[in-house]
């Protein structure tokens, strides 16, 4: 059986599709490289300077504590280092601060509303709602300390959200 021919013919401009193991044409168009993101002006971060950026991090785990001795263990250490460790202390007094807040507010209400209804299931109340946010206080905690892990891992400097810059470095 035959097929008629194209009419048009062969079109210009389009040619034959390359066949398995040819390369594919080469159409003029270079993807540019991209800038490694670095806050120093040189831009030159070992491996060991993104590890110990992100260590600082996670010793935001531990509470103020942690990014205290390691900043005092890693006071020689590159100014990327030391710009992630002032970012996780400066994160764990902010919490600190918020934590001792949530105390305080839990328990003024508490008691002011205890005071004013003269029942004492509202300290009960008081005690759930403290609960709650302290839940939700960790949680936000532990999901930024390690997305800030994974920012200094990429060679950035985290800045967390909700943190005041009490020390900077």
């Amino acid at each position: 059986m035959t097929y008629p021919q194209d009419p048009y013919g062969q079109q210009s401009g389009y040619g034959q599709q390359p066949g398995y193991g040819q390369p594919p044409p080469d159409y003029g168009y270079v993807v540019p490289p991209m800038a490694a993101a670095s806050p120093l002006p040189d831009g030159q971060l070992t491996h060991q300077d993104l590890k110990d950026g992100a260590t600082a991090h996670y010793l935001a785990l531990l509470g103020i504590i942690g990014p205290v001795i390691w900043l005092v263990s890693t006071s020689n250490k590159s100014a990327f280092v030391r710009a992630n460790t002032y970012s996780a202390l400066n994160f764990a007094i902010s919490l600190a601060i918020y934590n001792v807040a949530v105390l305080i507010i839990g328990f003024v209400l508490g008691f002011v509303i205890g005071l004013l209804v003269g029942a004492v299931w509202i300290i009960g109340v008081m005690l759930l709602l403290w609960v709650i946010v302290g839940l939700g206080l960790i949680i936000w905690y532990l999901v930024a300390c390690l997305q800030g892990a994974t920012t200094a891992k990429r060679g950035q400097v985290h800045e967390y959200k909700g943190a005041f810059k009490f020390l900077k470095p």
